[in-house]
């Protein structure tokens, strides 16, 4: 099971969040856990939904503009919401493990600051 959270951790350090969600999904479908039932439910509405909002950015109207802006925003706030699910299911799947854990990265700690 290492192993495979490992990639799932992987997945989020490369900041792919929905395709972390869609393989804990398919790790998560051996485990008991009722807690782990519930977080892999939010997954699946969250990806769910993620996929639904893509369908209106294709939609041709007057307020196109403020319709992508804010659909964009969504998803957004979805994919962090997916993030940090995927956080909690490694957690509760790998029963703790600090190793597991502190392999996890924070975005916006990847991003070098550097000042001209």
């Amino acid at each position: 099971m290492f192993k495979e959270l490992v990639k799932a951790v992987d997945y989020l350090n490369k900041g792919q969040v929905e395709e972390a969600g869609k393989y804990l999904l398919e790790l998560a479908k051996s485990e008991e856990s009722e807690e782990l039932f519930k977080l892999t439910a939010e997954v699946e509405k969250e990806l769910r939904e993620l996929e639904e909002e893509k369908t209106l950015l294709d939609v041709n109207t007057k307020f196109e503009e403020e319709l992508r802006e804010v659909v964009k925003r969504d998803m957004s706030c979805k994919r962090e919401k997916l993030r940090v699910l995927s956080y909690v299911m490694i957690e509760k799947m790998s029963k703790g493990n600090d190793i597991l854990i502190s392999m996890i990265r924070n975005p916006d700690s990847a991003r070098p600051h550097t000042y001209i």
